[in-house]
C-alpha cells in the first residue's frame, strides 16, 4: 500500500481489528499496521472493517487518525443490509483488500488464532460486489498455520486446507483483474 500514488479505500477481511496502539513506541506489528497505515498513507482515505469478532471493534463507525472507519462484524456478514449500509454505499475509491485468513471458519482455513465465522461463498460474494463497485487495485493474503514442532500431521492438514484457500482467493483475484468477475 506504501506504492499507491492514487486515493484509495482499504477493505480489511479480519477477524482481528489490527488497530491496537504498539506495545513499544515505533514497532510495526500485525497487531497496529492498520493505525500505522491510517497515520502514515496519504492516499488511503477509508478504512473497512469486514469480519471482526466481539473483542474487537465494537462500534460500527468512527475515525482513526482522521480516516472513517466503518465496522462490519462477522456476525453482520450474513446480512445484506449491514453490507450495503457499511460497505457497498460507502466504498467510493479503487480498493486495496488484505485478507486474513483468520477471518474464515475452521473448515475454510486454518490459522493458529481464534477463527470468524466467514466462508468462502460469503466472502466470494463480498468480493465480486467490491470488483461490480470499484476497481481492485491490489490484494495480500495472510494467515498461514506455522509448522509447529511434534505435530507435523496438524500442518500437513493445516497447509492444505490453506492451499485450496489460496487457490480461491488467487481465482477470484484473477477474474477480477480480467473483469469476469462481476456479479
Amino acid at each position: 500500500m506504501e506504492r499507491i500514488r492514487t486515493d484509495f479505500d482499504l477493505v480489511l477481511f479480519d477477524h482481528h481489528s489490527d488497530m491496537q496502539k504498539p506495545a513499544l513506541e515505533n514497532i510495526l506489528s500485525c497487531g497496529n499496521w492498520v493505525r500505522w497505515s491510517a497515520g502514515m498513507l496519504r492516499c488511503l482515505r477509508q478504512i473497512f472493517l469486514v469480519g471482526t469478532g466481539k473483542k474487537s471493534e465494537s462500534r460500527s463507525a468512527f475515525m482513526l487518525k482522521g480516516k472513517p472507519v466503518s465496522v462490519i462484524p462477522a456476525q453482520e456478514i450474513s446480512s445484506q443490509s449491514s453490507l450495503t449500509k457499511g460497505l457497498f454505499s460507502r466504498i467510493r475509491r479503487p480498493a486495496y483488500l488484505s485478507v486474513d485468513k483468520d477471518v474464515f471458519r475452521k473448515d475454510t482455513a486454518s490459522t493458529n488464532w481464534d477463527q470468524g465465522l466467514m466462508n468462502m461463498r460469503e466472502f466470494e460474494g463480498i468480493f465480486c460486489k467490491i470488483a461490480a463497485l470499484q476497481k481492485i487495485m491490489g490484494m495480500d493474503v495472510c494467515g498461514e498455520f506455522p509448522p509447529l514442532y511434534g505435530e507435523p500431521f496438524r500442518f500437513r492438514y493445516a497447509n492444505a486446507k490453506n492451499s485450496r484457500a489460496n487457490r480461491y482467493l488467487l481465482r477470484l483475484w484473477e477474474k477480477a483483474q480480467s473483469g469476469t468477475n462481476h456479479s
